[in-house]
């Protein structure tokens, strides 16, 4: 059976008392989640739920998430996962372009979703899951998990090519983009994890990362259940409560992007992981070497870092947990016949050992394109049939890759290239950067030339005009001492904190688009 929802079946008949998943509320053993999964899925037929509909999941890390997403499986529908801090405009588009009949809607976004209801003829149940009775829903979600059910539904005949997750992309170039991901996508994305780390029902993950994202929606939500192993979920981030959740003496694995990392290294030093604990998975940023030494130093435990992207499902390389690591590396191909190369971007040739040039990705992991942009879709890939990236990277002769930058990252110094992220490693290495940025602005004798944008350590520093001028004044020097000169900052401006996505990535558009002519 192709339907992804083997996997609940499976651990349900294998470890029924087990807990499957567990949020800051609550805990859900696998009978649980099987027993409630089915009674949705009872519910939502009803509601007119079947194979190919498409229904919104705006929700938070709770355990609606896991019920619904099993529950839709077993229809044979297509889970759209949606960020529930978008704006109203911004909801009506997402609900819209991928038709969503029913919406499963956490209580305080509900007059938000309600606001753009008219807009959206559609849509016809909106569920609300924690909403207060005064709030205009259809269906209550506790009502809708004391559903009857007769007979256990049976998953429909799915073919590993349906599919069962639109993820909504960031945007960074116009309006967001629906990736199309197929059970097959999923089920052989997990396997590859499961195979790379080794990943039993003896795995307790932590997950903080927002489900709606593909690094989580995968890993949390398929890689763990399917081998019967406990997914911990956060829903938000209390420091208080994140260090006492991460010393968790039977946690093994943490999900976590670079800016986590640079959290924890703010604990104070009674704060350490358990004696089970194996290993952080990184990934959804670059993992600068310096912060990467700082973390193995303190807690000396792996830091593996890897690569995706949401058309991959998203796991498209990283560093083996049992074998060679190579810091500032996302490592090999993941397994399973995922692969991996390096490409000319214009020419569609592939290039040799240390060449610069695009990383394409092939692979039953890959996706089956947007959703309704076939324009879009066909300049993803190559004419051999191979995803691009957009991300420049080279591989050295160990068939490790390395990430050089994003295409549209580089620099057009007076037709010298410079890839932001050479600078950003300098920056990085000064006493008292926390984070970089660096970013083009239009020139217009050079083309571009290079802005870079930091956060300190030391916040106070900020606060005191002459002092910020020194030390911003003192960094420059030190780059002219380690890059050629068109490489180095034209400017260097240093900022409270960085714009970011829900995901804690740095949106360099946002940075561009303050440098942009008015």
């Amino acid at each position: 059976m192709a339907n992804l929802s083997r996997f609940l079946l499976q651990s349900a008949q294998r470890y029924p008392d087990r807990i499957a998943f567990q949020d800051d509320q609550a805990t859900l053993t696998y009978q649980q989640l099987d027993q409630q999964s089915q009674a949705l899925a009872q519910a939502l037929q009803v509601r007119g739920v079947g194979v190919g509909s498409r229904v919104a999941l705006i929700l938070p890390n709770v355990l609606a998430y896991p019920v619904a997403a099993y529950a839709l499986w077993r229809l044979g529908a297509q889970a759209v996962l949606v960020n529930p801090q978008l704006t109203g405009p911004e909801l009506q588009f997402i609900l819209a372009d991928s038709s969503s009949t029913v919406a499963l809607v956490i209580g305080p976004v509900v007059p938000v979703l309600a606001s753009q209801r008219p807009h959206l003829p559609q849509l016809t149940t909106v569920i609300g899951v924690g909403a207060t009775p005064d709030q205009p829903v259809d269906a209550h979600w506790q009502d809708l998990l004391q559903t009857a059910v007769p007979t256990p539904l049976a998953p429909p005949s799915t073919h590993s090519d349906d599919i069962c997750a639109i993820l909504y992309t960031s945007g960074t170039t116009g309006r967001p983009k629906g990736a199309q991901l197929s059970h097959g996508n999923l089920a052989a994305n997990a396997q590859a994890g499961i195979t790379l780390m080794r990943i039993t029902e003896a795995d307790r993950g932590f997950c903080i990362l927002p489900l709606f994202h593909a690094f989580a929606f995968t890993c949390a939500l398929v890689i763990i259940p399917s081998v019967g192993g406990t997914a911990v979920l956060a829903a938000k981030f209390a420091p208080r409560q994140l260090m006492q959740q991460l010393m968790d003496p039977d946690l093994t694995i943490l999900l976590a992007v670079p800016s986590l990392l640079a959290t924890l290294l703010k604990f104070p030093p009674t704060f350490k992981f358990g004696a089970k604990f194996r290993c952080i998975l990184c990934g959804g940023a670059a993992l600068f070497p310096a912060l990467e030494d700082a973390f193995r130093q303190r807690f000396q435990v792996p830091v593996l870092q890897g690569y995706g992207a949401t058309e991959c499902s998203p796991l498209a390389a990283c560093n083996p947990l049992y074998g060679l690591q190579k810091p500032g590396s996302i490592g090999p191909a993941m397994p399973e016949g995922h692969e991996l190369a390096i490409m000319d971007p214009d020419q569609e040739r592939f290039l040799d050992v240390g060449e610069i040039g695009e990383l394409v990705v092939r692979g039953p992991h890959v996706f089956h394109g947007y959703l309704n942009q076939p324009e879009a879709t066909a300049k993803t890939f190559t004419r051999q049939g191979w995803l691009r990236t957009g991300d420049l990277a080279r591989r050295d002769a160990d068939d490790y890759f390395f990430v050089v930058d994003r295409i549209k990252d580089m620099i057009n110094v007076s037709g010298e290239k410079v890839f932001s992220s050479e600078v950003e490693l300098i920056l990085q290495s000064y006493p008292g950067i926390q984070e970089s940025a660096v970013v083009g602005a239009p020139d217009p004798g050079k083309g571009e030339v290079v802005v870079a944008y930091v956060t300190l350590t030391d916040k106070e520093l900020a606060t005191n005009p002459e002092a910020k001028a020194q030390f911003v004044d003192q960094l420059l020097q030190y780059c002219r001492t380690q890059l050629a000169q068109f490489k180095v900052p034209r400017q260097i401006e240093i900022l409270e904190d960085f714009p970011r996505s829900a995901a804690g990535k740095i949106l360099k558009r946002v940075l561009r688009q303050q440098l942009a002519p008015s």
